[in-house]
């Protein structure tokens, strides 16, 4: 997951809907919002206009000691002296394309999972595979039951509820009714069902929701 991070929200929301039309999980929020939404579950945090920050230097610093993630700096206008704060600088301006392609060759560098990255038992719903497959097996998923699969597999062995997928496998400005996650669960068993001969998602009230992975249904998990 990738988070955007910018004082102007339009701005980082946008940016985050450039990603998630790539297929890759993201979200767009402004530098307050930032300290409480920062987690591992995110593998890179892209900070835009970091002039507008009245003290970038204390903030990213802040940033960094709740997650251990590349902090990507996006500027047209690079200034020389922020350079050290950030793990790698990418132009404003680039194609989406060209941003996921050069976060990518950084966290290969680094030794780090990139973005876009979704495997988990089986599992390859990754951002770069042109179906999502089981095995050997294709998953003929909807975009939309895709980037809740992607969810699930990001937050595993974590239970989550509906209201947190609504966060973040919809698009920020076209959150549906919650009632609309259980419809998409659904379709997505039922398919999975046809391949495999069970549900891949199971629900436990009060919990939440979770792949149903063997360690989970040992009671491992």
């Amino acid at each position: 997951m990738i988070l955007v991070i910018n004082k102007s929200k339009r701005d980082a929301k946008s940016l985050a809907e450039m990603f998630y039309l790539m297929g890759i999980l993201s979200r767009g929020v402004t530098p307050t919002e930032a300290l409480s939404e920062i987690s591992l579950q995110y593998k890179v945090a892209i900070v835009m206009s970091p002039e507008l920050l009245p003290d970038k230097e204390d903030f990213l610093v802040r940033l960094r000691s709740y997650a251990e993630i590349p902090i990507i700096l996006m500027t047209d206008e690079p200034d020389g002296r922020d350079e050290h704060l950030f793990d790698l600088i990418i132009k404003r301006s680039s194609y989406g394309s060209k941003v996921i392609e050069q976060i990518r060759r950084y966290c290969q560098t680094a030794g780090i999972e990139p973005p876009g990255t979704y495997y988990l038992d089986g599992i390859n719903a990754s951002a770069t595979s042109r179906i999502p497959t089981f095995l050997f097996s294709e998953l003929p998923l909807t975009r939309t039951e895709l980037m809740l699969l992607r969810t699930l597999i990001k937050t595993y062995p974590r239970r989550v509820s509906a209201s947190e997928i609504l966060k973040y496998a919809f698009r920020q400005n076209r959150v549906p009714d919650i009632s609309n996650v259980r419809t998409h669960i659904s379709m997505i068993n039922k398919k999975f069902n046809l391949i495999n001969g069970k549900n891949l998602i199971g629900f436990n009230d009060g919990k939440g929701y979770i792949i149903l992975t063997p360690k989970v249904e040992n009671g491992e998990i």
